[in-house]
């Protein structure tokens, strides 16, 4: 059933005729306040495993502060953790919504666990920032998170391979290249290809009330 605003007309306080009434009937009174704040029931999709968040939210009347979404996530379903727009684990979700609107419709959210590959072509990495001992990349525009990374040499850098992947957060996943015929005791530059897996990159239209792919 629709959420309203503390203060708001329904059907039930209408103290007027439907003829008399200057707007429709979830118009908020005069002393209509604060946002509409809901937790939904948890969701079980029967397994612990890592997920990313498509969120929608229905509403009328949405002021300027928008519709905050954010997540609930555990894994016995009695103590629950805070999550933000992002990927996390858990077996059991909630969404947790704060929107500056008169009234909120419905909220809908599927946690998904689709596998997202991209493959970076040719990629000098004295382009990346860090030095020839170790280099980062940031693959957060792609990534919420990253489960696998792999660098292949380009058809001149057959001597490279990757070593060391020291940090597979999105903003700064770190590695170090190293010459084959050193027995890999010296580190380099070269021409490469990257082939990243994990899950897409989620992003808030706080406007809207959509939580949606930011990568498409």
């Amino acid at each position: 059933m629709p959420l309203f605003r503390s203060g708001t007309t329904t059907w039930s306080s209408l103290t007027s005729s439907w003829a008399a009434s200057t707007g429709p009937w979830y118009a908020p009174l005069g002393d209509a306040s604060g946002n509409v704040s809901h937790t939904t029931a948890a969701v079980d999709i029967e397994e612990t495993a890592w997920v990313w968040p498509q969120s929608s939210v229905i509403a009328d009347g949405i002021g300027n502060a928008g519709i905050t979404i954010s997540y609930q996530s555990s894994t016995d379903n009695v103590s629950f953790t805070n999550q933000s727009v992002t990927s996390f684990e858990g077996r059991y979700f909630k969404t947790v919504i704060e929107a500056d609107a008169d009234v909120v419709y419905s909220v809908y959210s599927e946690f998904n666990q689709d596998i997202k590959t991209r493959t970076y072509q040719d990629l000098d990495t004295t382009t990346l920032t860090g030095s020839t001992a170790q280099r980062s990349i940031d693959l957060s525009q792609d990534f919420s998170a990253v489960f696998g990374l792999v660098v292949n040499s380009g058809a001149s850098e057959s001597e490279i391979l990757i070593v060391d992947v020291a940090n597979t957060a999105p903003a700064n996943v770190a590695f170090t290249l190293r010459d084959v015929d050193t027995y890999g005791k010296v580190a380099v530059d070269g021409t490469v290809n990257i082939t990243v897996t994990g899950y897409p990159a989620v992003a808030l239209d706080s406007t809207e009330g959509v939580v949606e792919r930011s990568d498409r």
